[in-house]
């Protein structure tokens, strides 16, 4: 009697466990397939943020590409005004009462497309032109730049400003800046040697042109020119001496 009951017992025991483990094995074959399923969703959500990412790059790179074709078209394009010298001449009659002499310059556009309001100006006068590095239209434009700077809204050059609306490629227009013989006259060589450091300090003051250009192309960038000057020292009329860059100054042509 006792033997069937402990068998009875076993019996019992044997199909808990199986029970159990029958239930245990479902839980772990649900969260298998449930860890299957979140891995493949990741997997799949990994690949469709890598597929952006991709896109995302190609539309860059080729962005990217159109801009730098667009960029190319433009500088192949775009206009450029060339400031060339013409010379030393006798001033128009108008500024002939207080000038006598006017240094001339041409500008020349090429290029593909027009350069569109163009302006200059062309400022004159008797200046320390090879100690020049840099030019600025206004005192404030200058703080803060540790260069030989001329300010232009509050020197006494001689200005001469025009403007033109378009100018094609291929045309040309003449610009000039009218002085006297007076100050050609005044012209020194200031150069003075240092003993001590053996260097040279030039000082030297001459007829001095500053041009200025600015225009624009059919893209609306904007665009300028400035160059600089001068009239050697002479004796002579000044007609017959060249134009020729100032030694220090840098050109700005952009």
């Amino acid at each position: 009697m006792e033997g069937s009951r402990m068998k009875q017992r076993l019996s019992e025991m044997y199909r808990m466990r199986r029970r159990n483990l029958s239930e245990n094995l479902g839980i772990v074959i649900a969260l298998a397939a449930s860890c299957a399923a979140m891995w493949t969703g990741y997997e799949a959500h990994r690949a469709r943020l890598e597929a952006a990412v991709a896109a995302r790059d190609s539309v860059s790179v080729q962005g990217k590409a159109v801009q730098a074709q667009i960029d190319a078209m433009r500088v192949d394009e775009r206009p450029y005004v060339l400031v060339r010298v013409v010379g030393v001449r006798k001033a128009d009659k108008v500024d002939q009462d207080e000038n006598d002499y006017q240094g001339v310059f041409r500008l020349d556009a090429v290029g593909r497309t027009p350069a569109t309001v163009l302006k200059w100006n062309v400022r004159c006068g008797l200046l320390e032109a090879n100690q020049l590095t840099g030019t600025a239209l206004t005192e404030k434009e200058a703080m803060g730049k540790n260069e030989t700077l001329l300010i232009l809204g509050e020197s006494d050059l001689t200005r001469a400003t025009s403007n033109r609306a378009i100018l094609y490629s291929g045309e040309s227009i003449e610009i000039g800046c009218p002085f006297s013989k007076k100050d050609y006259l005044a012209a020194r060589d200031g150069v003075e040697y240092d003993e001590d450091r053996k260097t040279f300090d030039d000082k030297s003051e001459m007829i001095t042109f500053l041009v200025d250009v600015a225009y624009s192309d059919v893209f609306s960038a904007k665009h300028r020119s400035e160059l600089c000057f001068y009239i050697p020292i002479g004796t002579t009329l000044p007609a017959r001496e060249k134009l020729l860059p100032c030694q220090q100054f840098r050109p700005a042509i952009e």
